[in-house]
């Protein structure tokens, strides 16, 4: 178990709620200056866990 495996997928404005969307998913591990990313063949996905967080864009 790595605690310190980090995933981002970045997704465009205007997004239809409830539509499929794909996205690439960027890894990276490590703390501090010892970060690096990680190709998803070098994580073992069978025991990989996803969670998602929600954020959004403030509009003026």
């Amino acid at each position: 178990m790595d605690s310190t495996l980090f995933g981002i997928a970045l997704f465009e404005e205007g997004l239809q709620k409830g539509a499929p969307v794909k996205a690439d998913v960027y890894f990276t591990t490590g703390l501090g200056s010892s970060v690096h990313d990680v190709p998803l063949k070098g994580i073992d996905q069978k025991n990989l866990v996803l969670s998602f967080d929600k954020a959004i864009r403030a509009v003026k």
